[in-house]
């Protein structure tokens, strides 16, 4: 706005700012005053104080590991990443206000290897009972009813499925690759970790498109790689979002 000094978001001067021994909020390495960005990591430097992280309801300030302000429930957050909310927010993107940034494509790629693991170690009881009911057909002086095996096989095979389900729900929204991986997934309604009703219709989105031959195998794939937050479509009916757990406020 002409006229305007200073930024409505952040407090910055827009003419001239000039900040002493601006830091990295990522690597928390200090740099030089004329220094923009971090040349480790390419983050933008912010003030040493605006890492301080504070209730941002009561604005009393909070050491690592605290979450939520025990007097009002507020988040606990550095001032850096509430500006960086309302700058987000004026955009359109995620108006509920609990902005993350993109998790690695590289970890989350791993870690949904990792589960496709677990969940085939978890079909192993399962196929070993279709096998041994198999067995019993084909050898018919067994005189033993191959029914039982085949009820149990189905039985045992809703163990995998329910895992994929709701794997995500897990713990603090991790399944088990992913809790390897250091990832989790939030609810962007209230902040908490993923639930297994929202991990179940995140999933079960993911499940139904897969079922479209070609195009479904590639509409998520692409909108993790080309959405600014890597959220897939089961995330954006779900409103959650794959998040790095070093991120998590």
């Amino acid at each position: 706005m002409a006229g305007t000094k200073f930024c409505e978001n952040c407090g910055c001067n827009l003419h001239t700012e000039f900040i002493q021994a601006p830091t990295c909020p990522q690597c928390k390495t200090a740099f030089s005053e004329n220094t923009k960005f971090c040349t480790n990591d390419g983050s933008r430097l912010v003030r040493p104080e605006d890492l301080v992280r504070r209730c941002t309801i009561c604005n009393i300030e909070y050491p690592d590991g605290v979450n939520f302000c025990p007097t009002d429930g507020g988040a606990i957050q550095p001032a850096y990443l509430k500006n960086l909310q309302n700058t987000f927010s004026s955009a359109g993107i995620n108006p509920q206000g609990n902005w993350y940034p993109k998790a690695d494509l590289g970890a989350r790629f791993l870690a949904r290897l990792l589960d496709a693991v677990f969940f085939a170690l978890l079909c192993i009881p399962a196929l070993l009972c279709l096998l041994l009911a198999q067995n019993k057909d084909d050898n018919v002086y067994s005189g033993t009813n191959s029914g039982g095996y085949y009820f149990l096989a189905i039985l045992l095979y809703f163990i995998p499925i329910g895992y994929d389900f709701v794997k995500d729900g897990l713990g603090r929204g991790q399944s088990w690759g992913k809790r390897i991986c250091s990832l989790m997934v939030v609810n962007l309604n209230d902040n908490l970790s993923c639930n297994k009703g929202q991990s179940f219709i995140r999933n079960l989105i993911s499940g139904l498109i897969l079922v479209i031959p070609f195009v479904g195998w590639l509409v998520e794939p692409i909108m993790v790689l080309a959405t600014p937050d890597g959220r897939k479509l089961g995330d954006k009916v779900a409103n959650t979002q794959v998040i790095e757990v070093k991120f998590y406020k």
